[in-house]
């Protein structure tokens, strides 16, 4: 049998499923064998409820980065207007005055204050000064854009709530499916006392039932279910 990770969800999912299995035809200890079922389904739900906070969370980003792609071209198609209308030179005051600093440093990041504020003061001048008639056209355009940007932004900080719910609630899942693991042996042990092998024999053979602290599973980046098999740690 491949080898059981205690540390994993998926490896306490397997050592709970194995184990109410095992003891299934014991009568006496079928209050465990219940508890084994019950601990795995609350443990699959909440694990579940957190991996579809985390894509919800990624998906809001993807948004986020669609929505800034869509601003910055945009962005773009005025600078190049704008070139136009002064012969190609950067340094031209009717440039600077709607483009004090290069577009595309102000612009290169996704969303933020900065570009944020470049944005909003461009269609400040776009919409007030009568030099930029001709531009007029890129302001409403642009300032739908950036409105979407701004709710895509929104939507993600919301979306935080409850992933850190979900993820508090796996924890606790995970942390009990581990006590009830430690409390188990000894159980079986009092219900077997003559025949220490056949209370080995509930667990599967290269696990050992979880006594520890709880499992460190924080989640760092945008997606934590890239995984090189079934058995890693939570991450």
């Amino acid at each position: 049998m491949a080898r059981l990770d205690r540390s994993s969800v998926n490896g306490i999912n397997r050592t709970l499923r194995y184990f109410s299995i095992r003891l299934n035809p014991f009568v006496v200890a079928a209050a465990l064998c219940a508890e084994a079922n019950s601990q795995r389904v609350a443990l699959t739900e909440r694990n579940e409820r957190w991996q579809q906070a985390v894509e919800e969370r990624v998906a809001a980003t993807a948004e986020i980065t669609y929505r800034d792609e869509q601003l910055d071209t945009l962005i773009a198609a005025l600078a190049r207007e704008l070139l136009v209308l002064t012969n190609g030179d950067r340094n031209h005051a009717t440039f600077r005055k709607l483009m004090p600093t290069s577009p595309t440093l102000a612009i290169r990041s996704i969303g933020g204050d900065v570009q944020t504020r470049y944005v909003k003061t461009e269609l400040a001048v776009l919409n007030d000064d009568p030099d930029f008639v001709s531009l007029k056209g890129f302001a409403a355009p642009i300032e739908k854009a950036q409105a979407a940007l701004e709710q895509a932004q929104s939507r993600r900080s919301e979306l935080g709530i409850p992933e850190s719910r979900a993820h508090t609630d796996r924890q606790l899942a995970i942390d009990e499916a581990r006590r009830f693991l430690g409390r188990a042996r000894a159980q079986l042990t009092l219900l077997f006392p003559e025949d220490k092998n056949l209370v080995k024999s509930f667990f599967p053979p290269t696990s050992r039932p979880a006594t520890g602290s709880a499992v460190d599973d924080s989640t760092s980046g945008d997606d934590p279910f890239t995984e090189a098999d079934d058995e890693d740690s939570v991450e």
